[in-house]
């Protein structure tokens, strides 16, 4: 507590000391220099700071204090005619304000205890987007001579630079599929950081999901060989969403992929689409070895990757936590439901545009898929 005022300072000590859980260690300072001494010799979890000092007022006070505990919460305390200048100190970096003549048992602990709370989730979230920084910089700079390597493996297998023995053939595929492979991540990350930080801004207009989901099977069903059935309930008549395009075929494309993946490659996927009061549901339906029921709700976590050797397990835990991010960002969610009776099935939940609400437009088309 950095307080001139030592009546003030021994009402506080009181208070605090009424406190059980948790209990509080509290030490003086009257001045500045007296709160630099102290914060060099022991742990504080926060400071009660006057800003009317002897050598220092009002916000440069706080100044000077943030200066020498730059990682210290600060809770300004205030007189009932400076109010003002308790919500400016919040604007400059203090966690609270407090005003002296109001100042009770319950109030004070409870503001110790949020301003604490808060500069830890802070400290939290600075350290998290410190590192989504890292692994962007990293992504990208990794991308480009795994660009390059590509080219380079291409070219080979070409013979653009000379004939290729069998075996030496089949070890540059190899090397071919695993460049790919590492790419497809470099670009997950890349993705999922455009989409956290803020940096992708999604482009939503209206947009018809059922078009874009045909577009997506199509493209799926073709270069993977396998059969995916889709079916339009009969009260489905409305598909229009507000979207960002590309966003919503990364979704569905990802999606549909998976399914194929993991499921059993004798049976079709289906997909099937219904509307539920304000809202285009999509089910994208495989068979194979359900998830437990324990697992089906944390498997959109970032880098869950599931139980080895046992049931699905991803490359890299980043597909399906970019699916519900997308999902998310469209105002809808993306749920999982696993049984071995009717498969593993991933319902989309999107917003509809209300028909009577539609923009007319003379591009606009309903799709029928088939």
């Amino acid at each position: 507590m950095i307080e001139d005022d030592g009546h003030y300072r021994k009402f506080v000590h009181e208070l605090l000391s009424k406190q059980t859980d948790p209990s509080f260690i509290l030490t003086y300072a009257s001045s500045i220099e007296e709160a630099q001494a102290n914060l060099e010799q022991s742990q504080t979890n926060v400071i009660l700071l006057d800003l009317n000092l002897p050598q220092s007022k009002g916000l440069t006070t706080l100044s000077k204090v943030q200066e020498i505990a730059p990682q210290c919460p600060i809770i300004v305390l205030t007189g009932s005619d400076n109010e003002d200048l308790g919500l400016q100190a919040v604007s400059m970096g203090a966690h609270e304000y407090l005003v002296k003549q109001h100042i009770s048992k319950d109030s004070l602990v409870r503001c110790i205890r949020y301003s604490i709370e808060r500069h830890r989730v802070d400290q939290q979230r600075m350290r998290m987007a410190a590192i989504q920084d890292f692994t962007a910089m990293l992504a990208h700079d990794l991308k480009v001579p795994m660009l390059g390597a590509e080219k380079v493996l291409e070219a080979l297998l070409a013979k653009q630079l000379g004939e290729l023995t069998e075996t030496q053939e089949q070890v540059i595929n190899s090397l071919r599929d695993a460049n790919k492979n590492q790419l497809r991540l470099v670009q997950k990350l890349l993705e999922i950081y455009r989409y956290e930080s803020g940096e992708s801004s999604l482009d939503l207009r209206e947009v018809d999901a059922a078009a874009i989901l045909n577009d997506c099977v199509s493209e799926i069903a073709a270069s993977k060989k396998v059969p995916i059935a889709v079916k339009i309930q009969a009260e489905c008549t409305n598909t229009v969403t507000k979207g960002d395009e590309q966003a919503l075929r990364q979704l569905f494309i990802n999606l549909l992929d998976n399914a194929i993946k993991y499921g059993d490659n004798t049976k079709s996927v289906n997909v099937i689409l219904q509307n539920k009061k304000d809202s285009l549901n999509i089910h994208i339906q495989n068979f194979g070895v359900p998830l437990p029921s324990g697992i089906q709700h944390i498997i959109f976590h970032k880098f869950w990757q599931g139980i080895p050797g046992k049931t699905y397990v991803a490359n890299t835990g980043l597909g399906l936590y970019l699916c519900h991010r997308i999902a998310h960002l469209h105002r809808g969610n993306l749920s999982c439901k696993s049984t071995k009776e009717e498969g593993t099935i991933m319902t989309i939940r999107l917003p509809l545009v209300p028909a009577n609400q539609l923009a007319e437009s003379k591009n606009r088309s309903t799709i029928i898929l088939p």
